[in-house]
């Protein structure tokens, strides 16, 4: 869908990962939390759950856990790589949002 290959770019761009790597299914820090970042934005778009994970490629209590990590992941230790990028991400989205310039954002 047109949403989740927007969000996709803007990751890639954040991470350095490509789109591919980022659908893999691999589990190797810090893949599956860019999974659960684009999984969440997704939600917060109207998607449900299965929606958001159905796009992903991922089963959605493995988002539903994800989601729950990200409310929690700037109070860890150890997940520098991770919160160094969701920040960047949602700088990404918020600027796209208010700039208009990416189609869903608008």
């Amino acid at each position: 869908m047109k949403e989740t290959d927007e969000l996709l770019d803007l990751m890639a761009q954040c991470s350095g990962y490509t789109k591919d790597e980022i659908l893999s299914g691999k589990r190797q820090r810090p893949l599956p939390a860019l999974r659960w970042f684009i999984g969440a934005e997704l939600m917060a778009l109207g998607y449900s759950s299965m929606m958001a994970a159905r796009e992903l490629n991922i089963d959605h209590a493995t988002l539903l856990h994800g989601r729950k990590q990200i409310e929690e992941i700037t109070e860890r230790r150890g997940w520098k790589v991770e919160v160094r990028i969701y920040m960047k991400f949602r700088k990404l989205v918020d600027e796209y949002r208010l700039n208009g310039t990416v189609g869903f954002l608008m």
